[in-house]
């Protein structure tokens, strides 16, 4: 057994599924645990890569508002992120809206005819909604001053959020918009005083997890995460984190029983959850043209040069020729300089 001072460690819990997709019957699935639930089909993510919006549109997501325009892509390894006129095109060959509003200011944090421009854009949208910026900060802010917008408007408008609730559910996310002018927007938008004290995360390490903004803070520096990208593991130990918990299975029962217990990769175009070994395996030709999600896809919808329209291997998600490879994401982990400790649950 092994013992952890949260003191002393920032900690990320890895695992499959995150909370909100575990036990939320509405949200959307493994492929999209990143997506913090902010209410009933609202959710919120930072800058998102051409995976990520395909994802989405597999895992149920109807629509995506960007309150950035990207005008510059990233590469981070085998992750791409495009700008938004690339990412609207994406988004429209994956099947779901992808749209971009920013406020006319230029000032995100205090721009109400942007409250007004977001509020007509997300209503307009069908749902499950992802709105996303860089690191979820602007995104989740826009997204809470839309309910409290709608909410002031319209008493039956649910989530009922008023001045209180905006920072209380911020600071749940992780999120601090204790700050003059956050508090002058949202007076402005509730109609309320909001010169005193508000909610704020009670997280030491403050805000440099941000840039790691798919997880989700849980208790102090403790946070939990579904199966993250070899790419984000420098940026991991790069803002601050020690130690990683990984609960899902390794490629054996253990040292001790040979027996094969990997899970699933999660693949493009193929359903989750069709079990590792089930019918030869899960990753062979055959049970992966079975198992498309959307068989009429062109090649293209994997990449400009794939020969077939599913992915049969999954390497950022530590993914082999049979699922999820454990020893992988340990070498890797470690590798980052982190601590790496395995406690498989399932």
């Amino acid at each position: 057994m092994y013992t952890m001072n949260p003191a002393v460690f920032i900690l990320l819990i890895i695992c499959a599924i995150t909370i909100d997709a575990a036990f939320d019957a509405n949200n959307p699935m493994r492929k999209t645990w990143w997506a913090k639930r902010i209410a009933n089909d609202f959710y919120t993510a930072g800058r998102i890569s051409a995976r990520q919006i395909k994802y989405a549109q597999e895992d149920g997501f109807k629509s995506i508002i960007s309150v950035i325009n990207f005008t510059e892509p990233l590469t981070n390894g085998l992750e791409e992120f495009p700008t938004s006129t690339d990412c609207q095109e994406i988004a429209k060959n994956a099947g779901i809206r992808y749209e971009v509003v920013v406020p006319p200011s230029g000032n995100w944090k205090q721009d109400l005819e942007f409250v007004r421009l977001f509020t007509i854009l997300a209503d307009s949208l069908p749902k499950p909604l992802l709105v996303h910026c860089g690191v979820s900060y602007a995104a989740t802010f826009s997204l809470l001053n839309y309910f409290a917008n709608k909410y002031r408007n319209d008493s039956t408008f649910t989530p009922k959020v008023d001045g209180k609730t905006f920072f209380e559910i911020a600071s749940m996310h992780g999120m601090n918009y204790n700050e003059p002018e956050f508090k002058q927007t949202v007076s402005l938008v509730t109609g309320e005083d909001i010169s005193g004290n508000v909610a704020v995360p009670d997280i030491p390490m403050g805000q440099w997890w941000w840039p790691t903004w798919q997880i989700k803070p849980v208790y102090k520096n403790m946070f939990v995460a579904g199966q993250i990208h070899f790419t984000s593991l420098a940026g991991l130990n790069s803002t601050g984190f020690k130690s990683l918990i990984n609960h899902r299975r390794g490629v054996t029962l253990s040292p001790n029983d040979p027996t094969p217990s990997q899970e699933e990769a999660s693949l493009l175009n193929i359903r989750d959850q069709t079990g590792t070994y089930a019918e030869g395996g899960r990753q062979n030709i055959t049970r992966l043209l079975a198992t498309r999600i959307d068989p009429s896809r062109p090649n293209t919808y994997i990449s400009n040069t794939s020969l077939v329209n599913y992915e049969a291997r999954n390497q950022l998600e530590f993914g082999d020729d049979v699922g999820y490879n454990e020893t992988m994401e340990r070498q890797a982990v470690e590798a980052a300089g982190l601590k790496y400790y395995h406690h498989p649950t399932g």
